[in-house]
């Protein structure tokens, strides 16, 4: 198949991830968040961003400052609750909106990889298998970070795979993306740490 035609038919099958979990993220308020989808701690997360759109600063009450949450996902929040204007619905469903969006960006992702290691017919297997999981549909639409956590996982874990570990001898810029990265996957959840201290191991056993 050329070339041109298998972007075709990977920006399809991308199309039909993104809609699927566009529709599990713009299901019926209350049907999303009384069937178990959201959690407490997912509305923990939108009364802090909604604090930080409103000029109150990182807290909860509005009194106490806070940093008991996950940087990254909820500075992306901010803007969703200050275009709202108040409305208490909407900054939610733009929040699992942006969630679907990194889930499909994963899937990719996960072809990437396993690509590496097998054929396409398995390396699509594996994506397929990624982004139908009823624990990845669930947890993509948690209203939590885990979506964005899982593909600067996958980002980094890509980069790492395809522009470092393979050469004998990669240029500084290349270990400076790495460093953005692995820097990224910290602040989009915190025990991320442990794939930096992995990807550092990796890479020393290497040399």
């Amino acid at each position: 198949m050329p070339n041109r035609y298998r972007l075709a038919a990977a920006a399809c099958a991308l199309l039909v991830v993104l809609f699927f979990h566009l529709a599990v993220a713009w299901q019926d308020f209350a049907t999303i968040s009384s069937n178990g989808f959201l959690y407490d701690d997912s509305f923990y997360a939108f009364k802090i961003a909604q604090s930080i759109a409103a000029g109150q600063g990182m807290t909860f009450d509005g009194v106490h400052p806070t940093t008991g949450f996950q940087p990254l996902y909820v500075f992306l929040l901010v803007p969703a609750f200050m275009a709202s204007r108040g409305d208490p619905v909407l900054p939610i469903y733009i929040a699992l909106s942006i969630l679907a969006v990194f889930t499909t960006l994963t899937t990719w992702l996960v072809y990437r990889i396993a690509r590496r290691y097998a054929g396409p017919a398995a390396s699509a297997a594996a994506a397929a298998i990624w982004t139908m999981s009823p624990v990845v549909i669930r947890q993509s639409a948690n209203g939590l970070e885990t979506a964005v956590a899982a593909f600067m996982i996958a980002l980094a874990a890509c980069y790492y795979l395809e522009n470092v570990r393979p050469l004998a001898e990669p240029r500084p810029a290349r270990f400076a993306v790495l460093g953005i990265l692995l820097g990224l996957v910290v602040i989009s959840r915190i025990d991320g740490i442990f794939l930096v201290m992995a990807v550092m191991l990796d890479y020393l056993i290497l040399m």
